[in-house]
């Protein structure tokens, strides 16, 4: 069997910890066409080090060190710009894949050739004191023989399904696909609309294996870790978390050239009333509601109404509260 070329793409920021396992991991895989690109970005620990021993045992590293840093998605755009293959796969420098995961992807890629995207079950997980604890298992997503636009609201649910930990991101990627969309965009939550713009052009399905291992923590243990290993404002980031997004997808929606007129108008509405949904009803009345049945109740004292942290507290949208007075409280 002749093996189409595949581009896997690692970007790497002060991985010293985890990042011999996942190149260990990734150079295992039994798919053996491909190359390996890794693009440094900028990192100040033993990274640098770390890759170029490996680059110098195996032929297939290609391995570039960013002068400056370009953040999270940037770094991702630049791997994309550099691939060579007909498949691109999503590689991550402290993550662990089964031997037989690009294999099975690719396997699936030519089997189906309308799929743009290629993913498996993925689980994260993390260790303490050498024992593995898994946190969550994402089931992923399949929307072959969905419309685009079903795909896209099949989308955004899942991502509040309580499963979702990005498994979809980290699969193989038709390369033709990748470069008829937008560059990953640099806001809290980028990679969701950069699913869901691919999913308006092509559909995706997950094999129903856990090949994939997501290490738990990482950058996007907290939002303000995340915007800065992203390159991100910290203040808007946290104060505005998912309203740009929105923007985001309102812009995505309405320069779709696969949804019709009325298809569009429809689509706006509905993304705009989930948003409202999901970020300013169902979950802060989760947070607040509990507060102020307290408060009724006298568990919360009327005095402590004076006190300007708990009456906010039981006003605002909890994920717009709580950013703000972590980013002020640190």
């Amino acid at each position: 069997m002749n093996q189409k070329l595949v581009t896997i793409g690692v970007g790497v920021y002060n991985s010293e910890k985890h990042l011999a396992s996942s190149l260990n991991s990734l150079l295992a895989q039994t798919y053996q066409n491909f190359e390996l690109i890794i693009a440094d970005d900028n990192s100040t620990d033993k990274s640098r080090q770390i890759i170029e021993e490996f680059a110098k045992k195996d032929q297939r590293i290609k391995y570039y060190f960013n002068k400056e840093n370009k953040g999270l998605c940037g770094n991702f755009n630049y791997l994309v710009s550099l691939a060579q293959g007909k498949y691109f796969m999503c590689g991550d420098d402290d993550d662990l894949w089964e031997p037989d995961f690009l294999e099975k992807c690719i396997h699936l890629l030519e089997e189906k050739p309308e799929l743009v995207l290629a993913a498996t079950v993925t689980e994260s997980f993390s260790e303490i004191k050498g024992e593995k604890i898994v946190h969550r298992v994402d089931p992923g997503l399949n929307t072959l023989g969905n419309s685009p636009e079903e795909s896209f609201k099949k989308y955004r649910r899942c991502l509040h399904s309580g499963d979702h930990i990005g498994g979809l991101f980290k699969g193989v990627y038709k390369i033709e696909a990748l470069r008829n969309i937008r560059p990953y965009q640099t806001f809290i939550a980028g990679d969701h609309n950069f699913i869901a713009e691919l999913l308006l052009n092509g559909p995706v399905e997950t094999i129903n294996e856990t090949l994939f291992y997501k290490r738990w923590g990482g950058a996007s243990k907290s939002v303000k870790k995340l915007s800065k290993v992203m390159g991100i404002n910290p203040i808007i980031a946290q104060f505005f978390p998912y309203s740009v997004s929105e923007i985001d997808f309102q812009k995505m929606i309405w320069t779709c050239p696969k949804l019709k007129i009325l298809e569009k108008i429809k689509l706006s509405i509905w993304s705009i009333y989930y948003y409202i949904w999901i970020y300013h009803i169902y979950y802060p009345s989760i947070n607040t509601l509990p507060k102020i049945k307290n408060m009724l109740l006298g568990d919360i004292k009327i005095n402590n109404l004076k006190k300007p942290r708990v009456f906010i507290h039981s006003i605002l949208p909890h994920h717009i509260l709580q950013n703000v007075w972590r980013y002020f409280k640190k």
